[in-house]
């Protein structure tokens, strides 16, 4: 009987830790946003789950073919000393919500230099959590296709797609252990049963 309790506590922990670090790593924000040049945008980013964050990075990200993606700071948003935006940006980027779950900053009067990538990166005890969006200008005089769940074709958006698979085949391995376990625990449960009905006979 002991044994079967300890194998049991042992699965639960198993399972219930692994769950726990695919969830937290889930941030609700648009791929893509859409605007005219002179017109503002607004970025925003949630967490799905409350976490303990220290602070909230927003980054401009920059590539260049055949090197990985350079990242600038433009705001953050400290627990301690409060919001603060890079001096280089103070007249272009303002916060609209400036809470640690949820948070958002909108590009005033965006041009062409402003089409980007950009990233929002939560910091906790626990690790950094990271999101990104893509500023997709277009021309007021001519027609626009909304393809806000499409993907940015130019590679910016790599690391959000790499992201998401990656998530996709964690939930497949914790689904394929969470089978594997079950099995494993009517296995051990079926033996016990087995063991106990026969020194019951005997007895």
């Amino acid at each position: 009987m002991p044994q079967f309790r300890i194998t049991h506590y042992v699965i639960a922990v198993f399972i219930f830790g692994v769950f726990d670090k695919v969830l937290t790593a889930v941030i609700q924000t648009q791929q893509t946003v859409l605007a005219a040049v002179g017109e503002d945008a607004e970025f925003s980013c949630q967490l799905l789950e409350t976490k303990d964050v220290l602070q909230i990075q927003w980054n401009k990200l920059f590539h260049w073919k055949g090197a990985a993606n350079q990242e600038k700071n433009i705001a953050s948003l400290d627990k301690i000393f409060g919001q603060r935006v890079n001096p280089e940006f103070i007249h272009k980027i303002k916060f609209k919500h400036a809470g640690l779950q949820n948070t958002s900053i909108v590009i005033r009067n965006v041009t062409k230099q402003d089409e980007s990538c950009y990233q929002c990166l939560f910091k906790t005890p626990e690790g950094s959590l990271t999101a990104t969006t893509c500023l997709h200008l277009y021309d007021l005089y001519q027609p626009v296709l909304d393809d806000r769940e499409s993907d940015y074709d130019d590679g910016l958006n790599e690391k959000s797609r790499s992201n998401h698979i990656n998530l996709e085949i964690r939930t497949l391995v914790i689904l394929s252990s969470v089978v594997l376990v079950a099995c494993a625990t009517a296995v051990i449960f079926v033996r016990y049963r087995k063991k106990s009905q026969s020194r019951t006979r005997d007895e």
